[in-house]
Protein backbone atom coordinates (compact mmCIF):
# COMPACT_ATOMS: atom_id res chain seq x y z
CA UNK A 1 0.00 0.00 0.00
CA UNK A 2 1.40 3.38 -0.92
CA UNK A 3 0.68 6.61 -2.68
CA UNK A 4 2.12 8.77 -5.41
CA UNK A 5 1.91 12.53 -5.24
CA UNK A 6 0.02 14.35 -7.99
CA UNK A 7 2.35 14.82 -10.95
CA UNK A 8 4.74 12.06 -9.83
CA UNK A 9 6.09 9.69 -12.47
CA UNK A 10 7.00 6.00 -12.32
CA UNK A 11 8.26 3.53 -14.95
CA UNK A 12 5.60 1.17 -16.37
CA UNK A 13 6.72 -2.47 -16.09
CA UNK A 14 3.63 -4.30 -17.35
CA UNK A 15 -0.15 -4.47 -17.44
CA UNK A 16 -2.81 -6.98 -16.45
CA UNK A 17 -4.63 -8.96 -19.20
CA UNK A 18 -7.61 -6.56 -19.19
CA UNK A 19 -5.30 -3.54 -19.45
CA UNK A 20 -7.01 -1.73 -16.59
CA UNK A 21 -4.06 -2.00 -14.16
CA UNK A 22 -0.39 -1.11 -14.70
CA UNK A 23 2.55 -2.62 -12.87
CA UNK A 24 4.98 0.20 -11.93
CA UNK A 25 8.38 0.59 -10.31
CA UNK A 26 7.55 2.01 -6.86
CA UNK A 27 10.77 3.01 -5.12
CA UNK A 28 12.64 -0.30 -4.63
CA UNK A 29 9.66 -2.54 -5.30
CA UNK A 30 6.91 -3.23 -7.81
CA UNK A 31 3.35 -2.04 -7.30
CA UNK A 32 0.02 -1.93 -9.15
CA UNK A 33 -1.89 1.22 -10.01
CA UNK A 34 -5.35 1.53 -11.58
CA UNK A 35 -4.96 2.68 -15.20
CA UNK A 36 -7.90 5.07 -14.93
CA UNK A 37 -6.00 7.15 -12.38
CA UNK A 38 -2.85 7.76 -14.44
CA UNK A 39 -1.81 9.41 -17.70
CA UNK A 40 0.42 6.87 -19.43
CA UNK A 41 2.77 8.19 -22.09
CA UNK A 42 3.79 6.05 -25.04
CA UNK A 43 2.32 2.86 -26.47
CA UNK A 44 1.12 0.71 -23.57
CA UNK A 45 -0.04 -2.15 -25.81
CA UNK A 46 3.56 -3.40 -26.02
CA UNK A 47 3.90 -3.73 -22.23
CA UNK A 48 4.38 -7.29 -20.94
CA UNK A 49 1.15 -8.87 -19.72
CA UNK A 50 1.20 -9.94 -16.08
CA UNK A 51 -1.61 -11.83 -14.34
CA UNK A 52 -1.66 -9.08 -11.73
CA UNK A 53 -2.15 -9.20 -8.01
CA UNK A 54 -4.38 -11.95 -6.59
CA UNK A 55 -8.08 -11.20 -6.46
CA UNK A 56 -9.12 -10.14 -2.97
CA UNK A 57 -11.15 -12.63 -0.98
CA UNK A 58 -14.87 -11.89 -1.13
CA UNK A 59 -16.17 -9.85 1.74
CA UNK A 60 -18.60 -11.43 4.13
CA UNK A 61 -22.07 -9.96 4.35
CA UNK A 62 -22.40 -7.52 7.22
CA UNK A 63 -23.70 -9.04 10.44
CA UNK A 64 -27.19 -8.26 11.61
CA UNK A 65 -27.20 -5.01 13.54
CA UNK A 66 -27.31 -5.36 17.29
CA UNK A 67 -29.09 -2.62 19.21
CA UNK A 68 -26.58 -0.05 20.42
CA UNK A 69 -25.66 -0.02 24.05
CA UNK A 70 -24.46 2.99 25.92
CA UNK A 71 -20.74 3.59 25.49
CA UNK A 72 -19.04 3.91 28.84
CA UNK A 73 -17.78 7.42 29.52
CA UNK A 74 -14.02 7.64 29.07
CA UNK A 75 -11.66 9.84 31.02
CA UNK A 76 -8.77 9.18 28.65
CA UNK A 77 -7.00 12.17 27.09
CA UNK A 78 -4.66 11.48 24.18
CA UNK A 79 -1.90 14.01 23.50
CA UNK A 80 0.50 14.29 20.55
CA UNK A 81 3.95 14.68 22.10
CA UNK A 82 7.56 14.70 20.98
CA UNK A 83 8.41 13.65 17.43
CA UNK A 84 11.51 12.88 15.38
CA UNK A 85 12.58 12.04 11.84
CA UNK A 86 14.82 9.07 11.04
CA UNK A 87 17.27 9.74 9.55
CA UNK A 88 17.62 12.96 11.59
CA UNK A 89 17.45 16.37 9.90
CA UNK A 90 15.27 17.64 7.10
CA UNK A 91 13.82 14.93 4.80
CA UNK A 92 15.07 14.64 1.21
CA UNK A 93 12.94 14.65 -1.93
CA UNK A 94 11.83 11.21 -3.14
CA UNK A 95 13.60 9.43 -0.27
CA UNK A 96 11.55 7.56 2.33
CA UNK A 97 12.07 8.68 5.91
CA UNK A 98 10.48 7.49 9.15
CA UNK A 99 8.40 9.51 11.58
CA UNK A 100 8.25 8.66 15.28
CA UNK A 101 5.76 10.41 17.57
CA UNK A 102 4.92 10.12 21.27
CA UNK A 103 1.29 9.33 22.07
CA UNK A 104 0.50 10.09 25.71
CA UNK A 105 -2.63 9.44 27.75
CA UNK A 106 -2.87 12.26 30.28
CA UNK A 107 -6.33 11.14 31.38
CA UNK A 108 -7.34 9.04 34.39
CA UNK A 109 -8.50 5.90 32.52
CA UNK A 110 -7.04 3.73 29.77
CA UNK A 111 -8.22 4.22 26.20
CA UNK A 112 -11.01 1.81 25.33
CA UNK A 113 -9.44 0.78 22.02
CA UNK A 114 -6.46 1.21 19.75
CA UNK A 115 -6.47 4.15 17.34
CA UNK A 116 -4.95 5.75 14.28
CA UNK A 117 -2.47 8.53 13.51
CA UNK A 118 -3.00 10.67 10.39
CA UNK A 119 0.10 12.29 8.85
CA UNK A 120 -0.18 14.85 6.04
CA UNK A 121 2.40 16.98 4.23
CA UNK A 122 1.57 20.46 2.89
CA UNK A 123 3.49 23.02 0.86
CA UNK A 124 3.78 26.07 3.15
CA UNK A 125 3.64 28.69 0.37
CA UNK A 126 0.15 27.75 -0.85
CA UNK A 127 -1.18 25.08 1.53
CA UNK A 128 -1.28 22.45 -1.23
CA UNK A 129 -1.63 18.89 0.15
CA UNK A 130 1.30 16.82 -1.13
CA UNK A 131 0.86 13.44 0.52
CA UNK A 132 -0.45 11.49 3.48
CA UNK A 133 -0.01 8.25 5.37
CA UNK A 134 -1.43 6.61 8.47
CA UNK A 135 -0.04 4.87 11.53
CA UNK A 136 -1.62 3.26 14.54
CA UNK A 137 -1.28 2.95 18.29
CA UNK A 138 -2.43 0.35 20.84
CA UNK A 139 -4.49 0.88 24.00
CA UNK A 140 -2.74 3.51 26.14
CA UNK A 141 -2.89 3.29 29.93
CA UNK A 142 -3.42 6.43 32.06
CA UNK A 143 -0.15 8.30 32.55
CA UNK A 144 1.56 6.22 29.85
CA UNK A 145 3.51 7.63 26.89
CA UNK A 146 4.24 5.38 23.90
CA UNK A 147 6.78 6.20 21.18
CA UNK A 148 5.01 5.13 17.98
CA UNK A 149 6.94 4.38 14.80
CA UNK A 150 8.47 3.98 12.45
CA UNK A 151 5.79 5.42 10.18
CA UNK A 152 7.38 5.57 6.68
CA UNK A 153 6.71 8.63 4.54
CA UNK A 154 7.99 9.97 1.20
CA UNK A 155 7.62 13.49 -0.21
CA UNK A 156 8.39 13.84 -3.92
CA UNK A 157 7.74 17.46 -4.91
CA UNK A 158 8.82 21.04 -4.18
CA UNK A 159 12.32 20.52 -2.80
CA UNK A 160 14.13 23.63 -1.56
CA UNK A 161 10.81 24.89 -0.14
CA UNK A 162 9.22 24.80 3.28
CA UNK A 163 6.75 22.01 4.01
CA UNK A 164 4.45 21.48 6.99
CA UNK A 165 3.74 18.01 8.34
CA UNK A 166 0.57 17.76 10.43
CA UNK A 167 0.37 14.75 12.77
CA UNK A 168 -3.11 14.09 14.18
CA UNK A 169 -3.70 11.50 16.90
CA UNK A 170 -7.18 9.90 16.81
CA UNK A 171 -8.24 12.00 13.76
CA UNK A 172 -11.78 10.61 13.50
CA UNK A 173 -12.48 10.54 17.23
CA UNK A 174 -12.94 6.76 17.25
CA UNK A 175 -11.17 6.50 20.61
CA UNK A 176 -13.37 8.20 23.24
CA UNK A 177 -11.47 10.91 25.13
CA UNK A 178 -12.20 14.04 27.14
CA UNK A 179 -10.67 16.53 24.70
CA UNK A 180 -9.17 16.50 21.20
CA UNK A 181 -7.61 19.97 21.28
CA UNK A 182 -4.18 18.55 22.09
CA UNK A 183 -4.12 15.79 19.45
CA UNK A 184 -2.24 17.72 16.73
CA UNK A 185 1.48 18.34 16.25
CA UNK A 186 2.85 20.44 13.35
CA UNK A 187 6.39 20.32 11.97
CA UNK A 188 7.84 22.83 9.49
CA UNK A 189 10.91 21.75 7.52
CA UNK A 190 12.69 22.47 4.23
CA UNK A 191 12.61 19.54 1.78
CA UNK A 192 16.14 18.80 0.57
CA UNK A 193 16.86 18.04 -3.12
CA UNK A 194 17.71 14.35 -2.57
CA UNK A 195 17.26 12.29 -5.73
CA UNK A 196 14.73 14.60 -7.42
CA UNK A 197 15.73 16.10 -10.79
Amino acid sequence: IGSLAAGATAPLLGRNPAGDWYKIQYYNAEAWVFAGLVDASGDTSNLPVDAGPPTPAPTLPPPTAVPATAVPQSSANLVAGNWRFDPPGDPSCNQTFNIFVDVANLGSTATTSSGSIDIRDYRVSDGQALGSTIGGFPIVQPGQTLNIGPIPFTVSTYYGEQHRIVITINPNGTVPETTTGDNVKEIVYTLQKGSCP
